[in-house]
Formats: structure tokens, C-alpha cells, sequence
């Protein structure tokens, strides 16, 4: 009898899986292909949503529930990623929307979908009754922050002072493929064409800047003095491709 209740539930668990991954992806897809710019990038970050939304939930919900783990969470974290520039952080890879914002949403829902009668280990949520556990979730969630927060600025502070955490200007415009691995981007004249380049030279002087690394004010001011540069290639770059796709006569 246990045995068969593991295997219900792990199947519970892998159909919820793939349902919020199949929606996130296809209501993540929908937007774009509103707003006119469907890519597998934004597709691949909906079903990672979805997943990321899901995983406390997928042994304790019924499948159809399943579903707005993906929807929701997707409606929410699109729009933002979509303004997190206006906001004082860096999110590379938007790692902690997608995962933090994910995962918070995901444990909030938990507390609302939850049946007991899917997992005997579990509990039903606010929706069957038990509105006791929406409260439980929540405070869940919040250790969670307050633990990650300290974790996180364990690590990274004694890091920020010391080493350094984040790239000059103008190591972030030259890009980390050729700074961190000796390896570049070139363009050929066709569009959509290019080749990676890796470098191999025993010469030290042409090896990529790994030491190049300098203090925080220094690189707040390289940056203040490269930005003016970095718009100018912007319009060049632009003026160029205005040129050659309208040659003048």
C-alpha cells in the first residue's frame, strides 16, 4: 500500500511538472507574439517559470491546478523583467525574477491549491478549507528570504571589498567571452554571420586582461567616462546599417 501511494504521488508530481512547464511556456509565448516578438529565449524562460512556480507544489495539487502555476506566475514575473530597468539592481540572466520571484509565487500558491487528499504528507490549502496554511506558507517564505539575504551577503561582501564583484565599462562592453575565455565575436560584411575566435598566444602582453581589475570608484568613473564613447559607437553602428541599407546614388 505505501509503495503504491509513492508511485501515485510521483506520478501526481511528474504530470504537474510538465503541465505548468507547458503552460509557462505557451502563455510566456503568447505575450511575445502580441507584442509582435515571439523568441525560443522567452518561450525557455516560460517553462522555466513554470517549473521553478510548480516544484512546491507538483505533489500536493491536482493537475488542472497544475496549469495556473504556469499562467500566473508568467503573467507576473513577463512584465517584470520587461520594466526591471527602471529598478536600482542587477539582475544578470534575470536570475533572481525568474527564480526568486518564481519560486515566492509558487509557495504563495501552494498555500491556496493544497489538498490533502492528493498527499497524506501534505495539507489542504485556503481553498479547501484550511486557511491556516496560506499563513504558514508565508511565514515559509519569508524564512527563506531572510536566509538566502544572509547567505547571500555573506558571501558577496567580503568579495565587493576585496576582489571585486562587478566588470569596469569597459570590460562589460569589450564582453566576458573575450575578457574571462580569450574568445571574440567577429562579424563578417554578410548579415546574420559571424565565427567565435579563440586565442592562443604565449605573449602576455596579448593575452586577454584577466588581472586588469581595479576598485569601485575607479570603474564607477570609467564607466561615467566610457558612456559617452558607448553611445557614440550605438549611433555610428546605427548610421552604418542606415547607409548600406539605403546607398545613395
Amino acid at each position: 500500500m505505501a509503495l503504491l501511494l509513492k508511485k501515485t504521488i510521483s506520478s501526481l508530481a511528474l504530470v504537474n511538472t510538465n503541465a505548468a512547464a507547458a503552460a509557462g511556456l505557451l502563455t510566456w509565448t503568447v505575450i511575445d507574439a502580441v507584442r509582435g516578438q515571439v523568441s525560443v529565449s522567452g518561450s525557455c524562460v516560460g517553462s522555466i517559470v513554470g517549473l521553478v512556480a510548480v516544484t512546491p507544489a507538483c505533489g500536493f495539487i491536482q493537475p488542472g491546478w497544475a496549469l495556473l502555476f504556469g499562467i500566473i506566475p508568467v503573467l507576473i514575473i513577463y512584465f517584470i523583467v520587461l520594466y526591471e530597468h527602471h529598478m536600482k539592481f542587477d539582475d544578470t540572466l534575470d536570475v533572481a525574477v525568474v527564480h526568486g520571484c518564481g519560486g515566492i509565487i509558487g509557495a504563495f500558491m501552494t498555500g491556496l491549491f493544497a489538498e490533502l487528499s492528493n498527499n497524506p504528507a501534505g495539507a489542504d490549502g485556503a481553498f479547501y478549507g484550511h486557511p491556516i496554511q496560506l499563513w504558514y506558507q508565508i511565514a515559509g517564505i519569508l524564512t527563506a528570504i531572510g536566509f538566502a539575504s544572509a547567505c547571500t551577503a555573506g558571501i558577496l561582501l567580503p568579495l565587493k571589498y576585496t576582489i571585486g564583484i562587478r566588470l569596469s565599462a569597459e570590460e562589460e562592453l569589450r564582453g566576458l567571452d573575450w575578457i574571462a575565455h580569450g574568445e571574440k565575436w567577429e562579424l563578417h560584411e554578410k548579415p546574420h554571420r559571424g565565427t567565435t575566435t579563440t586565442v592562443i598566444t604565449t605573449n602576455r602582453n596579448e593575452l586577454p586582461p584577466y588581472s586588469n581589475r581595479t576598485s569601485s570608484r575607479s570603474r564607477l568613473n570609467n564607466k561615467r567616462r566610457n558612456i559617452v564613447r558607448w553611445k557614440t559607437d550605438i549611433s555610428r553602428s546605427k548610421f552604418n546599417a542606415n547607409q548600406e541599407n539605403n546607398p545613395t546614388v
